[in-house]
């Protein structure tokens, strides 16, 4: 019998916002919203999802990927910081690899936990990208 791998939803993108003030930046929490809406599924939750990026060390980086994850998991008892996991590295841009490692970390992290989890891209200075893995058994 042939193992059922997760499937890797449509790409949402945008570019962030250009602001003075970066806490107030919605694009990555709209594109999340949007990647969730595209998988179409109906019995997919976004609170039971999870969340994988390409966000490195920097304080900038890491800020907009909590900002975006209080905005899209605002009830602190979900545990918004315990769904997320980022795969950047110190001091370093990875861009297409990183980018592309990041999506199979969502992946591999689908398939072991049986849950739903978003793949983010931020390692450009201004476009953003969000898709949604699902394990074969949500579907």
């Amino acid at each position: 019998m042939r193992r059922q791998r997760p499937r890797v939803q449509r790409l949402a993108t945008a570019t962030r916002e250009a602001s003075n003030e970066p806490q107030r930046d919605t694009t990555l929490a709209r594109l999340l919203q949007i990647a969730f809406a595209q998988s179409a599924h109906a019995g997919l939750n976004l609170n039971a999802c999870a969340l994988a990026s390409d966000a490195d060390q920097r304080v900038s980086r890491r800020a907009e990927m909590a900002d975006a994850a209080r905005q899209t998991w605002p009830d602190p008892d979900a545990g918004s910081g315990e769904r997320c996991r980022h795969l950047g590295l110190a001091n370093g841009a990875g861009h297409a690899p990183l980018a592309l490692a990041t999506v199979a970390a969502a992946a591999a992290h689908s398939a072991q936990t049986q849950q739903a989890t978003f793949a983010v891209s931020v390692s450009d200075a201004w476009e953003r990208g969000a898709l949604l893995v699902i394990a074969p058994t949500l579907l």
